[in-house]
């Protein structure tokens, strides 16, 4: 998990055979990139940005802001704990999720 990160880069990664989610952006993360990255046979999620308990969080420094996921490919996650998603976003502000290829959740 990356708290309190800023300018976090992923550029053509691949993330596969994991227990659990694979990237989790939390706890006031700010800028950062998941780009043309591959993600397969993940228990979880394959990208979390932000928690569903800070709707009222209103420090800057505590928010999720400015996160982008895109040209992603991302299929077979959410193996063994069903119903994530392959994308999951709590509360975050400047998100964009954008031309990402997800299947076989």
């Amino acid at each position: 998990a990356f708290r309190r990160s800023r300018g976090i880069s992923f550029n053509r990664c691949t993330f596969r055979h994991l227990g659990a989610g694979a990237l989790q952006f939390d706890g006031g993360a700010h800028e950062s990139l998941v780009r043309s990255c591959h993600f397969y046979d993940v228990s979880g999620t394959a990208v979390q940005i932000g928690s569903y308990n800070t709707s009222k969080e209103r420090d800057p420094d505590r928010q999720e802001l400015r996160i982008t996921v895109t040209n992603c490919k991302i299929e077979d996650v959410a193996a063994e704990y069903h119903g994530n998603a392959g994308i999951s976003v709590g509360y975050s502000a400047g998100t964009t999720i954008s031309r990402n290829e997800i299947s076989n959740l």
